[in-house]
């Protein structure tokens, strides 16, 4: 397998330096203003989201559109469709940021009245086995809903965490954890010894698992037209070692802008299944992201970073 180098978004976390002055003065202000969009009315609140989101949405337009040329190819977006995409981005990310803002003072109750459920069956269906259930998505939707949902649906969780966020970004998670009583593990903190104890106690544990931010324990997989998307080994890793079911979640924003869930039917990786090796659960878990992601770009959180790159970097067998 081919091994990626650090993007230039993962060298800067990886160093840490999601700890520096200008990352906490900068996450201090976003959860600020996640918090001012608990109140009120919901309209009021999208209202507010918007105006806040518009510079965010523009200063990401140019890896927005790079990565969009990588995903769908060079010269096959016409100038009307940007403009679709822009605005679809605008109003995905004020929704995730009211989600956001909301799910810090929400109940259980309330999360399952916020989020639509599809393949309730399938995760119960992967419970039953007995030995703890792996949960995975990407960064799509409003994929915070994921733990909180899960445990609504009356699973104990754990969910995996990168130490490296802006401090009051990591704050605002801790707190939503504790809210809801979900387990926390941190990325080269102990979080495999966590999850193994999970498992162990038949927990549901869940990791977005898009974005790589350990070049030294990933490879690059074909990703839309000409693009190339780099996955973390770890994910497929605990699935082998483990040989718990693996439930996929397509995480999502519906056309009226409701945050939905869909859990598909389990799978089973290792000797004898159709997955019988890390790279083989990779590349399903890659082509999984990719149809999330072909179908509704704008709801792809990663979208305006750099971290597509041209398939010039896959190994010539793939």
């Amino acid at each position: 397998m081919n091994r990626p180098r650090a993007s230039r978004a993962t060298e800067a976390a990886a160093a840490g330096r999601g700890h520096g002055l200008s990352a906490r003065i900068i996450g201090g202000i976003i959860i600020t203003f996640l918090k001012a969009l608990r109140f009120g009315d919901e309209a009021r609140a999208l209202r507010l989201a918007r105006a806040g989101c518009w510079l965010l949405v523009r200063a990401v337009r140019p890896a927005r559109e790079r990565n969009l040329e990588l995903m769908f190819g060079a010269g096959t977006i016409s100038a009307a469709r940007r403009g679709e995409v822009e605005r679809a981005c605008l109003d995905y990310a004020s929704r995730l940021h009211v989600n956001l803002g909301r799910l810090g003072g929400e109940t259980l109750p309330g999360v399952l009245a916020r989020v639509g459920v599809q393949g309730r069956a399938a995760l119960e269906a992967a419970q039953a086995e007995q030995r703890g259930v792996l949960v995975l998505s990407a960064h799509s939707g409003t994929w915070w809903h994921v733990p909180p949902l899960l445990v609504a649906l009356g699973h104990r969780t754990a969910a995996i965490v990168y130490p490296g966020l802006p401090g009051p970004i990591l704050s605002y998670a801790n707190s939503i954890a504790h809210r809801f009583g979900i387990s926390q593990a941190y990325v080269g903190a102990g979080a495999y010894h966590t999850l193994r104890e999970a498992f162990k106690q038949r927990q549901v544990c869940y990791v977005a698992c898009d974005v790589n931010l350990r070049p030294e324990h990933g490879s690059w997989f074909p990703f839309g037209a000409r693009g190339a998307l780099a996955l973390d080994a770890g994910p497929a890793i605990l699935a082998l070692r483990h040989r718990v079911p693996v439930v996929w979640a397509n995480t999502y924003h519906d056309a009226a802008g409701r945050s939905c869930v869909e859990f598909l039917p389990a799978f089973h990786a290792g000797r004898g299944t159709e997955w019988p090796d890390t790279e083989a659960v990779l590349r399903y878990l890659a082509r999984r992201i990719e149809a999330q992601t072909l179908l509704r770009p704008e709801q792809w959180w990663p979208l305006g970073f750099r971290l597509i790159e041209a398939a010039a970097v896959l190994p010539r067998s793939t």
